[in-house]
């Protein structure tokens, strides 16, 4: 889930609590796994390295495979 960057602090704060709290419950990962969904969740810096790291493995993924952008 991503939010507006004009969404503002106290939505924002309210909104990465929720999602720690539900993330944080052994029942939802356990549902979630069982529909083959593997969530993380990293809050803002944390989520812009998940993304760093995602885009770089593809990068060298399709560089390796010989694939060209379309």
């Amino acid at each position: 889930m991503l939010s507006a960057s004009h969404c503002g602090s106290s939505k924002e704060a309210a909104m990465i609590g929720t999602l720690n709290k539900v993330m944080s419950d052994p029942d939802v990962i356990a549902r979630l796994r069982e529909l083959a969904i593997f969530p993380v969740f990293a809050p803002g810096p944390a989520y812009a390295d998940v993304i760093r790291r995602e885009n770089a493995a593809w990068s060298l993924v399709a560089k390796t495979t010989g694939m060209e952008p379309q």
